[in-house]
């Protein structure tokens, strides 16, 4: 996923703003009238609050960076992106940056901030479509339905089999005629033009010092549909366990070092050195992937509750039909991204796998989630191999922090010692 998240997000939006430059030059060029010089009115809109909060000036550059790039766009303070930007023009039509919407990484806080941008600020948009037509879609899979058109910017060096299976995705759900806008930030790409050309007949190419544009255009369906999903199995105690996976989740056919370390650690609960045994009977997994460590914890403790938590709808999906696929009923799911879990302070167990990306920032949301949703001496294990700041962060959230080293990987195991709420809590 992310190795530097500020990076990544701006480079995102550069690239998506790139493949939107692409589509507008292209609808220009289809449209042009007298009108065209009529200013268009754009709002952006990013997370100012939440998880990823700190990242909102980063984001907003990101989004106005291909404007600066391919548009003529100069920022009014360069050192403050959200101050705005002037000059923008595509295709002969000037951009005007209306104002900057302020979300929550939820998706009810977007669409209401959306409306609001779009009624307040009469953003043109708003002439062409009521607000009734915009959908924000968080989902495993793109909608049921069929389009004009689809807009995918992608990185070079992500999962080459996300790409493609989105790829096909966008071609199955693109109308005879529509267009596909596809972007990577290398300029000296073959790759993604050349799975574009796997399924459609017509592609353009927009070259670029900052990467590539392709415009691809549908003229037939795909004869033979590929399949990206994945089943493996591993060992939990006496039987197997069954998992399934699709491209762009965590633990995508196996089961990483991490997530095995993980559930080794919960043998840590049965109690050694004249330590009685920790029995839970309600555990949740933060980041839980594909299910891997939610199908073994309800294996290991069939009595038990558990909540899958992940920010991925695929990741989700999977969890949901991992438990499918080994007749487990235990297992609940909740898609979120906030860390705030359902009935605070009567969890047992807090299971996570933290990514090593974002500054530690995913790390703090499952530490968070874990002082406020643990009970009083319900336990957490983290699995990492960043060990100094873990230690030195759950010595402060929690008590009894240990490192556990389990094959290349140690898992913190710490202790709840306060209620939730209460004010000595640290």
């Amino acid at each position: 996923m992310r190795l530097h998240l500020t990076r990544r997000l701006s480079l995102l939006a550069t690239l998506a703003g790139l493949a939107v430059v692409a589509a507008g030059l292209a609808a220009a060029t289809a449209t042009a009238s007298p009108k065209a010089a009529t200013p268009i009115k754009l709002a952006i809109l990013s997370d100012c609050q939440g998880a990823f909060g700190a990242f909102y000036e980063a984001d907003l550059g990101g989004a106005q960076t291909a404007f600066a790039k391919f548009a003529g766009g100069k920022a009014k303070d360069p050192k403050k992106p959200s101050a705005g930007m002037t000059g923008i023009t595509v295709a002969g039509t000037p951009i005007q940056i209306v104002g900057y919407g302020c979300s929550n990484d939820r998706a009810d806080t977007a669409i209401k901030e959306t409306k609001r941008l779009m009624e307040q600020l009469n953003a043109d948009i708003l002439k062409r479509l009521t607000t009734e037509a915009i959908r924000i879609v968080c989902a495993a899979d793109l909608p049921e339905q069929e389009f004009d058109e689809v807009i995918f910017p992608t990185l070079s060096g992500d999962s080459s089999e996300l790409a493609q299976d989105l790829i096909q995705a966008a071609h199955q759900r693109l109308r005879s005629g529509g267009r596909l806008f596809a972007s990577t930030n290398n300029p000296k790409d073959r790759w993604v033009q050349n799975q574009l050309k796997t399924l459609f007949s017509s592609v353009d190419v927009l070259k670029h010092k900052q990467g590539t544009a392709c415009i691809a255009t549908k003229t037939s369906a795909q004869k033979k549909v590929k399949g990206f999903r994945a089943r493996f199995a591993f060992r939990q105690g006496a039987r197997l366990a069954y998992v399934e996976s699709r491209p762009g989740v965590f633990c995508h056919r196996r089961v990483d070092g991490g997530g095995r370390a993980l559930i080794r650690s919960m043998a840590l609960l049965q109690g050694t050195d004249g330590q009685p045994e920790f029995k839970p009977q309600r555990i949740v997994e933060m980041g839980c992937g594909s299910g891997a460590v939610s199908v073994a914890a309800a294996i290991e403790y069939p009595d038990a509750e558990i909540l899958a938590v992940d920010s991925d709808a695929r990741a989700v999906e999977c969890t949901q039909r991992s438990a499918a696929l080994n007749e487990i009923t235990s297992i609940q799911t909740l898609l979120a991204s906030d860390g705030m879990l359902p009935e605070p302070g009567t969890w047992d167990l807090l299971l996570g796998n933290p990514p090593y990306y974002s500054d530690y920032r995913i790390s703090e949301l499952f530490l968070q989630a874990a002082r406020t949703g643990l009970r009083e001496g319900g336990r957490i294990h983290i699995v990492t191999k960043l060990l100094e700041w873990h230690q030195a962060r759950m010595e402060q959230l929690f008590g009894d922090v240990t490192q556990h080293v389990i094959s290349e990987y140690t898992v913190f195991t710490a202790v709840a010692r306060n209620k939730p709420g209460s004010k000595t809590r640290r």
